[in-house]
């Protein structure tokens, strides 16, 4: 199928890579980046809906979620979603959506007998209308209206998938990544604060990516590239320290001079443990000697990567390269770089994690233990077993 309205070079869009998708029943394509809107009118698809009260033809209008036409219903049955903006719905392979407000179809709408009739049917018409008798209201007139209200369906089923959710912490959250935002974001990350950039598009830039500008003697598309390389390149690292001690008063004025640090004091046991355990990306046992420590197991338990260093029993509480990393004592430069690593390899530190916590459960349970346990009296003869 060819896309005459598409154009050859312009754009975000990878045209090695071809997305099939329905609307209205109908199979089309378009490429990786294309949102639905912008595959749609490649296809030369201008009709996408009708309007709420008389059903006239509606098309496209905006380019984001200023869009007032073209609100789709997408999938269907238990995962579909109604009153979804074309113009900010990604393609993905397999996508389906149809038009709302319209029937049998969008280019063929009994519901545009109302347009003839729009004299009758003024603006606010249903409020001095539908006034009698009283008792029509709830069984006959609101259940025709809200038919006829041009919103989409909404489902009647659970949602069989399962999404994640993430609590984040941050010190400042930038909304929007136009050219305001990405300086704003840059200056804060640069000053050691720890920065969210929240952006409701599928690419960071905003208004950079399509008006022609200029910021510092570069084009406005350029400046937002390696800007956003910056941010991406920052490590935005938050160091807590959590106990206490006779050493307290000799470390915090060193380490309280840098903006990422912040000193916990000693944590109530479990709840604020469990609380910051839940919060870190990855957990660093630095010590210089440790028999068994269990927060090293408890971390792990919770899917977090170690770092731990290589003295007393600490060792035999995790597999280095598989639950994260051993690295010798006094050693500031290897801490750095298994840190580095890890938040540099999110899919690493992510797989270690479930390993951690696979390997705590397989070699830290009371069977596991009482088992190992029974072993070692029947290896020394101890005991009548």
């Amino acid at each position: 199928m060819s896309q005459n309205f598409r154009l050859d070079k312009a754009g975000y869009i990878n045209r090695d890579k071809k997305i099939s998708f329905k609307f209205n029943g109908k199979k089309y394509f378009g490429y990786e980046g294309d949102t639905l809107a912008s595959a749609l009118l490649a296809n030369g698809i201008h009709l996408v809906g009708r309007s709420f009260k008389y059903h006239r033809p509606r098309g496209f209008v905006g380019a984001g979620v200023d869009e007032p036409n073209a609100h789709v219903q997408l999938y269907s049955e238990a995962k579909t979603e109604p009153n979804a903006i074309a113009t900010t719905v990604e393609l993905v392979e397999g996508l389906v959506a149809t038009s709302q407000n319209c029937w049998p179809s969008v280019s063929f709408d009994f519901g545009a007998i109302n347009n003839l009739l729009n004299k009758f049917f003024p603006a606010g018409f249903y409020y001095k209308t539908f006034m009698w008798p009283k008792n029509f209201w709830y069984k006959i007139y609101e259940p025709i209206i809200r038919k006829a209200a041009g919103l989409g369906i909404a489902p009647l089923k659970p949602d069989p998938d399962r999404y994640e959710h993430k609590f984040e912490y941050c010190d400042i959250l930038v909304a929007g990544s136009g050219p305001s935002g990405l300086a704003s974001a840059l200056s804060a990350a640069k000053n050691g604060a720890r920065v969210i950039l929240a952006e409701d598009k599928p690419r960071f830039g905003g208004s950079l990516l399509t008006d022609e500008v200029t910021i510092g003697n570069k084009k406005g598309k350029d400046w937002a590239d390696e800007t956003i390389e910056q941010l991406k390149s920052m490590p935005n690292v938050m160091f807590y320290w959590a106990g206490d001690g006779p050493y307290r008063d000799k470390i915090l004025p060193n380490l309280e001079k840098y903006d990422n640090f912040k000193w916990l004091g000693a944590l109530e046991y479990p709840d604020k443990v469990r609380e910051y355990l839940n919060e870190i990306d990855v957990y660093a046992l630095v010590s210089g000697i440790d028999m068994s420590p269990l927060t090293l197991q408890e971390a792990q338990l919770m899917k977090k990567p170690v770092v731990a260093t290589n003295v007393g029993g600490i060792p035999e509480l995790m597999k280095d390269g598989e639950t994260g990393f051993l690295i010798e004592k006094n050693n500031p430069e290897e801490l750095l770089d298994k840190l580095s690593l890890l938040f540099s390899n999110l899919e690493k530190a992510k797989e270690m994690g479930k390993n951690g916590k696979e390997f705590v459960k397989n070699n830290f349970n009371w069977d596991k233990i009482c088992n190992d346990f029974l072993d070692h009296l029947k290896k020394h003869n101890i005991g009548d077993i």
